[in-house]
């Protein structure tokens, strides 16, 4: 309370009985100083005083209280200093508009007593708000990082078994390699994929926790170097699927470099695996809405049913087997979250056998609110 009235925060601890008796003294004060003077002071800032003392600190009725007592004193002055009215009628009149002045005062420093404490009101849950926030905002940094040490730790204690499985492997197939049948060295080169494919789940899973406690490092990126530096990224997937990738022009814009390279390389990489019998085709553009940019990756593959146009944005949610695509089923999850991450949209439009095309929209100023992490996931 010492932030509404900081000269005279005293005040607020006096009773409203005891206020009211101090304004009713000083009233009485101001009217002798009237009374040995003889000067006409009715409208002046003396009789005020004590209406804003007393209706500021006790109220609107004891501002009430206060205007008559002015009228009051102001006219016991006026008689005993000898003052007439040429009329009774010009007394009565002078009397009813020193009154509603008086009332008028009392009634508009009321209502702005009550604005004024319900600013402050609204200053300090605004306040409380924000210390709130700013709480939990440092509570989900360090949440987040432990989470994130978590996914680090998880990984290393599941690459430790994967390692000694493959370490066993090899000294299977060095020592008894000759003597196993097909069967059993079939069984050695599942495990083997096994473990390959385990290892893959797992940095796919270390991807995926890294997008969402590290924010974005914007700076204007050129789009068209993504794509060259992605191209080099996936020259073995192009060569062995004797695809094409293509690009238009591309814009820059603000976006983190590393992680607009994640997206681009998930969204290519998935266009030339899902490929039909038709070697891949793969054309990247990018068109100006708004105060957007759209990029599309379209290529001519095997396309997604309409049910699947959702859920394959979802962790290990897939569209078709992984015996006949392999993979983990995280890609496109990660590619949603570095989109959302850089406040942007991702969407597929596509029909099975007629390809699909992948849009991204981002922002082309960078966006608000990526000073803290996503307090809408955690990394795993």
């Amino acid at each position: 309370m010492k932030r509404l009235h900081p000269p005279f925060s005293p005040l607020l601890h006096w009773s409203k009985p005891a206020l009211l008796l101090s304004g009713f003294f000083l009233t009485l004060f101001i009217g002798f100083f009237d009374y040995i003077t003889g000067y006409e002071i009715g409208f002046s800032a003396f009789y005020l005083v004590p209406l804003f003392f007393v209706t500021w600190f006790a109220g609107g009725k004891a501002g009430i209280a206060i205007s008559f007592l002015n009228l009051l004193t102001l006219s016991a002055a006026d008689y005993f200093s000898g003052k007439v009215f040429s009329h009774n009628l010009i007394e009565l009149w002078n009397a009813f508009l020193l009154l509603s002045f008086y009332l008028t005062v009392a009634y508009l420093l009321n209502r702005l007593h009550e604005e004024f404490n319900r600013r402050e009101s609204l200053i300090r849950d605004l306040e409380s708000t924000r210390d709130t926030l700013k709480q939990r905002s440092e509570q989900l940094i360090k949440s987040n990082a432990d989470l994130e040490q978590f996914a680090y730790i998880a990984a290393h204690d599941l690459r430790s078994p994967l390692i000694v499985i493959e370490g066993y492997l090899r000294r299977l197939q060095k020592k008894y390699g000759g003597n196993l049948d097909a069967d059993a060295g079939g069984m050695i080169g599942q495990i083997r994929e096994s473990t390959l494919k385990m290892h893959l789940l797992i940095d796919d899973l270390l991807t995926y926790a890294r997008m969402g406690t590290t924010n974005p490092v914007f700076e204007m990126v050129n789009f068209n170097a993504v794509f060259k530096s992605v191209l080099l990224s996936l020259t073995s997937d192009i060569e062995e699927a004797r695809a094409r990738v293509d690009a238009d022009s591309l814009p820059t814009v603000p976006a983190d470099r590393t992680q607009a390279s994640q997206l681009f390389q998930n969204l290519i990489g998935n266009a030339i695996k899902f490929r039909g019998t038709e070697p891949s085709r793969v054309q990247i553009a990018a068109r100006e809405e708004g105060d957007e940019w759209i990029f599309s990756v379209r290529d001519n593959g095997i396309g997604i049913e309409s049910g699947d146009r959702e859920s394959i944005f979802t962790m290990f949610q897939r569209g078709h087997t992984p015996k006949r695509y392999p993979g983990t089923g995280i890609g496109l999850a990660i590619c949603k979250r570095i989109t959302e991450r850089h406040g942007g949209r991702i969407w597929v439009e596509s029909e099975p056998g007629e390809g699909a095309t992948f849009f991204v929209a981002l922002p082309k100023s960078q966006p608000r609110g990526n000073e803290e992490p996503d307090a809408g996931h955690s990394p795993l």
